[in-house]
């Protein structure tokens, strides 16, 4: 190679006209080329390689790596975008191919059986996946691996939180200063378990570990905070006056617990009925942020978004959405510019404004079309729509939700709904799912369209992956969620509002919805389990949500003037915020 004049690509060539190429030496060229960004000549050469070599595993490893390394366009999900047109790595069916091929020929290899398993990950051939990823961490116990496959069982379409929360443990025991590990402690643990003398083993070492003063330092402050999560019941409001009394008086002398341990402080409150409280301590949370964000320069959309969160929270949209004005913010990057237009539009509507999220909305539909866009918004635009949830809320409007041009609802049930017309009605023309219920339900669905009866499913985004390649008519992915939610992400009703608004209805009108300050969770018959407990679904409510600042979105949403809503609905949110956080306190629904 050194003698050579020509290049190391006419030297390959030459040798393979003369049948002397040896495939590790076109390997070693063709690394050496995908270094230096030439990755179609590094993928040719790969693909011949594996013709002179096809009975050695790490060729067909390398031609895989070598086809991801293509660049590609395609639609991604980005946290403020949702959906949209962005570089990808697509997994073809020749990526598929040879990796299998690798795991055929080496089955034992812990690197084929990461790479194969991740990738049978991103197709969303999970069942297939995950034994491959297990034996691979046994063979390899990698950090990074760990990591990846606590973050895979945490996916709501997964949701194995004990297997998260092992893996998240053992990353934290080696690394106490991994914030992704401790984050999802608590975010398994809660949603989990909900062992809480297990999450606060690990939790508490963020104070324990300080090498500057803690309010945990303080006798009656971490006893509190210990009977908290070691006492066998729930606290009382005397012992949670005295816990929020001795942190405010900390917090003054500018003494405050890590915010991760502040955060899961306030779930533990809120899964006790301490809502009041628990979002007197998220108010803070929001205000030191502030403060701390103020110091630091703003030079990103995710940094602008980080600093509007918190405003939002805070009861200023107003000042949020002026600091998301297109013209202080000059990009060349298409992606940058676009964030921050999806950033004030979001703010926007927070404070009753739809016309910038419907304009946004209706050029990100041109942008990045995707399926059964259209029929949506032919369904939708100029219409009356019902959303109906499925709250035993004591209405008996059904016969009202039937004169709707359509009908909307979350996880078509249609013997739920014979059964219950006088209050659901009997119509659903659009239903919504969930990650976890489109792949465990997609069967009855499918049917479902089949027979006529739906005629439009939506998907979360991040299903996308999993899902896109069915390029079903009737399958669609909204694009996106509001993305200024301070903690989690925007609860069901709410986000379906939000999707259903861009399309430009003359009406969305919300029926049996309590907002969780009813006697129940659901009607029956609609779903199992409607309490707090390990493995409940109900957990994310207070994990995932807060379900305070989604009441103030709901109000923003009907301040537009284009949602309602009637019966049972429009009574809560007639209220003010903090007369609705007494409502649930007192409701016990969400115990």
């Amino acid at each position: 190679m050194q003698s050579y004049p020509g290049s190391e690509v006419e030297l390959a060539d030459l040798a393979d006209e003369d049948s002397a190429a040896h495939p590790n030496f076109l390997e070693r060229i063709a690394a050496r080329l995908a270094l230096e960004g030439d990755y179609v000549t590094a993928l040719r050469l790969r693909r011949r390689a594996v013709e002179l070599d096809p009975e050695t595993a790490h060729r067909h490893l390398a031609l895989a790596q070598g086809l991801l390394e293509i660049p590609a366009q395609g639609v991604v999900h980005d946290w403020i975008l949702g959906l949209a047109q962005g570089p990808t790595t697509p997994i073809s069916e020749e990526v598929l191919q040879a990796l299998r091929r690798s795991f055929e020929l080496a089955p034992g290899n812990p690197y084929v059986l990461h790479e194969y398993g991740t990738a049978l990950i991103a197709t969303g051939e999970v069942g297939q996946a995950l034994p491959l990823l297990e034996i691979a961490i046994l063979k390899r116990p990698d950090q990074e691996w760990y990591l990846e496959l606590a973050e895979i069982y945490r996916r709501p379409d997964i949701a194995k939180f004990e297997q998260a929360m092992i893996y998240y443990e053992r990353v934290f025991e080696d690394d106490p200063k991994n914030m992704k590990a401790i984050s999802g402690i608590i975010n398994s643990g809660t949603r989990g378990s909900m062992d809480w003398p297990r999450i606060w083993r690990s939790v508490r070492r963020l104070e324990t570990n300080k090498k500057r003063d803690t309010p945990y330092d303080i006798p009656v402050i971490q006893y509190q905070l210990d009977k908290l999560f070691w006492g066998a019941d729930h606290p009382s409001q005397e012992h949670v006056a005295l816990l929020i009394q001795a942190l405010e008086a900390e917090s003054h002398r500018d003494r405050r617990l890590h915010p991760a341990v502040l955060g899961l402080v306030i779930t533990r409150l809120q899964f006790a009925r301490h809502f009041a409280a628990g979002f007197a301590l998220r108010t803070g949370v929001a205000q030191e942020r502030l403060r701390t964000l103020r110091k630091k320069p703003i030079d990103s959309p995710t940094a602008l978004r980080n600093l509007m969160k918190v405003y939002v929270y805070l009861d200023e949209a107003e000042t949020a959405a002026s600091l998301a004005d297109v013209k202080f913010w000059p990009s060349k990057d298409r992606i940058e510019s676009l964030q921050i237009q999806k950033l004030h539009a979001d703010a926007r509507l927070w404070v009753g404004d739809a016309a910038p999220y419907i304009k946004y909305s209706k050029e990100a539909r041109t942008r990045t079309p995707l399926t059964a866009d259209y029929r949506m918004e032919k369904l939708i635009r100029g219409n009356r729509v019902a959303l109906v949830g499925p709250a035993e809320t004591g209405d008996r409007l059904g016969h009202i939700i039937d004169e709707y041009d359509v009908v909307v609802r979350p996880r078509y049930q249609p013997e739920f709904i014979e059964e219950n017309k006088h209050a659901q009605g009997s119509r659903t023309d659009i239903t919504y799912y969930s990650g976890q219920d489109l792949t465990s339900l997609f069967e009855g669905i499918s049917a479902a369209v089949e027979r006529g009866e739906v005629k439009v499913v939506n998907a979360r985004p991040f299903s996308y992956s999993a899902h896109a390649h069915r390029q079903l008519p009737w399958l669609r992915f909204y694009r996106q969620d509001f993305s200024l939610c301070f903690h989690g992400g925007s609860l069901g009703i709410q986000r379906m509002a939000y999707d259903l608004l861009q399309f430009e209805p003359e009406e969305i009108c919300v029926f049996n919805s309590d907002l969780y300050t009813g006697s129940s969770m659901f009607t029956a018959g609609w779903r199992q389990g409607d309490a707090f407990g390990p493995y409940s679904h109900i957990n994310d409510i207070v994990v995932s949500h807060d379900v305070k600042s989604e009441f103030k979105f709901m109000k923003a949403l009907m301040a537009t003037g284009i949602v309602t809503a009637q019966g049972r609905a429009a009574e809560v949110l007639a209220q003010s915020p903090d007369e609705y956080v007494h409502a649930i306190e007192e409701a016990g629904v969400l115990r």
